[in-house]
């Protein structure tokens, strides 16, 4: 399945994960590894046996920092720690496992802006990546 990804302009196609900074050296070591259970980040969403990017740094950053849970740790967390955003080249990945993201309803004609991952992704096609990248 083709997915189309808007570029924004840019020559090398990326994707962006975001996450709270505690949870950065874990993932440079193992990667990032696919949801063992549905999100508490998001209630009601379904998240198990997926991986969550974005085409753009600030909308990566934004699904960790609007959150949508009434989970006090979370919440605690969120406000507390730094969120850390990874860069992936699109290249890297295996495309058959590449999704529009099930839990965003799009307008019409809106182009998908988030994916869901359906495979684990190796710490060497991470970058810890800066909003100026």
């Amino acid at each position: 399945m083709y997915i189309e990804i808007e570029t924004w302009g840019r020559e090398k196609m990326y994707l962006f994960h975001a996450t709270v900074d505690s949870n950065k050296e874990n993932i440079l070591k193992n990667g990032l590894r696919l949801a063992n259970k549905n999100s508490i980040m998001y209630d009601g969403s379904k998240t198990k046996g997926k991986i969550f990017l974005a085409n753009d740094y600030d909308i990566a950053y934004s699904f960790v920092e609007s959150s949508d849970t009434d989970d006090e740790e979370i919440i605690e967390q969120i406000e507390n720690d730094k969120i850390v955003v990874f860069k992936i080249d699109i290249s890297k990945l295996n495309q058959s496992h590449l999704h529009n993201d099930k839990n965003i309803i799009l307008e019409e004609g809106e182009k998908p802006y988030s994916f869901e991952y359906t495979e684990n992704i190796s710490p060497d096609y991470l970058q810890i990546c800066e909003k100026e990248d």
